[in-house]
């Protein structure tokens, strides 16, 4: 998940394979899953950039969830030449494996979604905040000249035109 101040949403996101391959790449999306079969052993490289608004920061949020299912298979299969009873464990116990990723990725989701709402409100509290004040500002200057309007009109000397005091 990427989250920050800027609206450009462009933000390059690439998965290459060991030999260096690019076998995923995205350019607009920013809250995506991929999933894919490894195929070769090694050393996968996730690049991120922010080249369209470099001037902005970005959050990035990563989750890698990794299963060897070839090594799962394998305990398994083990299991289960030891007897017929190990079987339905092994059933419930690859069932709980991939229903702990799979909550897991859901949690990862789950926490994603908060922090994008915490943003959201944090950017309309400034909104609300800054035209609260500009709005404060203005009531109160438009109290001033009208209190000074008001007095103007009812402005009067204290002597009349011929220096007579007034009563």
């Amino acid at each position: 998940m990427v989250q920050g101040a800027d609206t450009n949403r462009n933000f390059r996101f690439v998965v290459r394979d060991p030999r260096g391959a690019i076998i995923h790449v995205t350019y607009t999306v920013l809250h995506e899953q991929y999933e894919t079969n490894i195929e070769l052993e090694g050393v996968y490289t996730f690049c991120f950039g922010n080249e369209a608004s470099k001037w902005k920061e970005r959050k990035v949020s990563v989750l890698v969830s990794i299963i060897d299912e070839s090594r799962l298979q394998n305990y398994f299969t083990l299991e289960e030449e030891a007897t017929e009873s190990m079987r339905n464990i092994s059933y419930s116990l690859t069932r709980v494996t991939y229903a702990l990723d799979k909550t897991s990725r859901f949690q990862n989701y789950k926490r994603q979604s908060i922090r994008q709402d915490w943003e959201l409100l944090n950017a309309n509290l400034a909104y609300v905040v800054y035209w609260s004040v500009a709005q404060c500002c203005i009531i109160i200057t438009a109290a001033i000249i009208q209190v000074w309007a008001l007095r103007s009109l009812f402005k009067s000397s204290t002597v009349t035109p011929t220096d007579r005091p007034r009563c």
